[in-house]
């Protein structure tokens, strides 16, 4: 019997993985919808008010904002000689967005720094710095979240919490600060033992990673890293406050409670991006969020359909409008 090559071995298993992940989206999509009184769903729908909605909407776009200042502000400090400008940093904060929305897999980061690193140039890991740093403090953030929700999580969340969430933000924690303290204060000395060797391949590329360490030193000042949290917190409380406006639309209770566990559990739900467009993760975890505050099946249905639509249709319109924009620059300029 023929034996299979590592590389075709790879490929078959990658495709079974990536109908397992789709086969478990499915279910729970299914899942959420199996008990919904679809006329009620449709009724709900209709009651929206549009005025809380466009609130929503703004809110939403609010929180990108937020996001595009922080990275930023992350980017400022991590020393980019040459600084893109908001309009070109947003749109591949949208792009990465709009990647991670229409692909079965989380690549809109490896997009947004491809994205940046094409069109300016930029140092590719430095921008992959910043971007960890912004994934780190997203991750801190739904830690203390859990944590002041507490009672009210689900038993299965508080479970896979303690078994991956919060040694995976420790891990995290010992990563960035060996590689915002430790590592600079340990490549001192070995950057001085390499500079005395006569061969001169060494000076290009010493010269370069000397200006790694010092950016990433840079990145520990109080004026980079008290923004980045402020803004952090700030884009947190505005993910909050779009949930609470989409309740009110739909005129039920916007307790900061219901709102902050729908929070958490979608941002743990749809972290595996398990499906094209987190569809049934989205669905199934927002609607679980609202479970134990007495709010109906269909009502919490037309909750996950409206905020489903508002955190994925803005991202996919607005990278589609930068993209096109962009095409047309380039053929003006040709």
């Amino acid at each position: 019997m023929p034996a299979i090559e590592p590389a075709a071995l790879r490929r078959a298993w990658s495709k079974a993985w990536g109908w397992l992940r789709l086969g478990l989206g499915l279910l729970l999509f299914a899942l959420s919808l199996r008990e919904i009184d679809w006329p009620h769903l449709q009724a709900q729908l209709a009651l929206a008010q549009p005025a809380w909605l466009w609130a929503a909407l703004l809110s939403t776009l609010a929180g990108a904002g937020i996001k595009i200042l922080r990275w930023d502000v992350l980017l400022a400090g991590s020393g980019l000689s040459a600084r893109p400008s908001l309009l070109r940093l947003g749109g591949a904060f949208l792009l990465g967005q709009a990647a991670n929305i229409l692909l079965p897999f989380r690549g809109g980061e490896v997009v947004r720094i491809g994205w940046l690193a094409a069109e300016d140039r930029q140092d590719t890991l430095l921008a992959a710095v910043s971007v960890f740093v912004e994934k780190y403090l997203d991750l801190a953030a739904l830690l203390l979240l859990a944590l002041w929700l507490g009672p009210t999580l689900p038993i299965e969340f508080i479970e896979r919490s303690r078994r991956w969430l919060a040694p995976l933000c420790l891990a995290l924690s010992a990563l960035l600060a060996a590689a915002l303290w430790l590592g600079p204060r340990l490549w001192g000395p070995l950057s001085r033992s390499l500079a005395r060797r006569p061969n001169g391949r060494w000076v290009g590329l010493l010269r370069r990673a000397d200006g790694w360490a010092a950016n990433l030193r840079a990145l520990r000042r109080a004026r980079v890293i008290l923004p980045a949290l402020g803004l952090t917190v700030l884009a947190w409380l505005v993910m909050l406050s779009t949930n609470l406006l989409v309740l009110r639309a739909l005129g039920l209770s916007a307790d900061v409670r219901a709102g902050s566990l729908v929070l958490a559990l979608v941002y743990f739900g749809v972290a595996p991006a398990l499906m094209p467009g987190n569809l049934g993760p989205f669905y199934f975890f927002a609607m679980l969020g609202l479970a134990p505050f007495g709010i109906s099946q269909a009502e919490r249905g037309a909750f996950a359909v409206i905020l489903h639509a508002l955190v994925t249709l803005p991202p996919l319109v607005l990278a589609g409008a930068f993209l096109a924009g962009s095409r047309w620059v380039e053929r003006v300029r040709g």
